[in-house]
């Protein structure tokens, strides 16, 4: 299986094409040690879902692993509860990660939403205006799929509540 076959397999997928393994553990965790005070102690974490594709068992996602329990930037604040997460979703092969995307939890958890690009563009010598929030298309559908499995409210809607577009 190459990368891009993978990513296009995912791609043409909708959640309804996926098996949610439910709750309990995902068996895939991470570990590290960090001190709290003057004493060593070991951190765990470990994603809050896990699916197979239903065609091809091979194929799977993986998503919650935080990578930022308190995040905050302005295209999160249109929403009623202004908390917001960060999270990793990964793709795959065989129960291992191949591919990864982060994301972000808003609204209390109502919306899995693509980390989008910001982009500055020059519009006079020495003078640039911030762009409208981006994302690509692999982006789109593979956190379409995941806010399909994790979430609760609409996925588009949700997409321009935030102000992020869909580029390329």
């Amino acid at each position: 299986m190459r990368l891009d076959d993978l990513r296009r397999i995912v791609r043409e997928s909708e959640p309804e094409d996926w098996h949610d393994l439910g709750g309990g553990p995902t068996f895939l965790n991470e570990f590290c040690e960090g001190s709290v005070g003057e004493e060593w102690r070991l951190f765990h974490d470990e994603y809050q879902g896990r699916a197979v594709l239903k065609e091809n068992i091979d194929v799977g996602l993986a998503w919650g692993l935080p990578w930022r329990k308190h995040f905050s930037e302005p295209w999160t604040q249109p929403f009623a509860d202004t908390s917001a997460s960060g999270y990793h979703a990964d793709v795959l092969w065989r129960g291992q990660p191949v591919l990864r995307e982060r994301y972000v939890a808003v609204d209390g958890g109502r919306y899995a939403l693509p980390l989008p690009a910001v982009t500055l563009e020059e519009v006079l010598p020495g003078k640039q205006v911030q762009m409208p929030y981006s994302i690509t298309e692999w982006q789109y559908r593979l956190l379409r799929i995941v806010h399909g499995l994790s979430a609760s409210h609409d996925y588009d809607s949700g997409l321009r509540r935030a102000g992020i577009e869909l580029v390329g």
